[in-house]
């Protein structure tokens, strides 16, 4: 979520199929996360985050998707609530998401990398090298 460095949220919103276990969409949840933190697992980089306006973007094509599902073909459906919002489902299938999570879009994140770390670390170092042999 935007504004929320290294947040991620493991089966929260749109992430119901209604045909698979909960238990494959937490991995595929946990491996997607694990891809995208591993920079600061690494500690390469001090934290990662969606820019907003690709969160935006998916959040929009989630809804579209979803509003060619059966849960907007007119029944009355604790899915939807009263401004058509489905927060609940998840348009396409565990397979699809599993698949979409090997291959991050890293374009629609913020990666805030070590730089000045490791240019300290870097100049640390040069000077006991050149107090050593001078």
């Amino acid at each position: 979520m935007n504004g929320f460095p290294n947040f991620f949220l493991l089966l929260g919103p749109n992430t119901v199929t209604g045909h698979t276990s909960a238990v494959i969409a937490a991995e595929n949840s946990v491996n997607y996360a694990l891809r995208i933190l591993k920079p600061v697992l690494e500690g390469s980089a001090a934290s990662v985050e969606v820019k907003l306006s690709a969160e935006d973007t998916y959040i929009e094509k989630v809804q579209t998707a979803l509003r060619n599902t059966i849960w907007h073909a007119g029944c009355n459906s604790w899915y939807i609530n009263d401004k058509s919002w489905n927060a609940m489902g998840y348009p396409w299938s565990q397979a699809h998401f599993w698949y979409r999570s090997l291959f991050p879009v890293w374009k629609d994140w913020d990666i805030k990398i070590y730089l000045l770390f490791l240019l300290f670390d870097t100049s640390r170092v040069l000077l006991r090298v050149m107090k050593a042999d001078g």
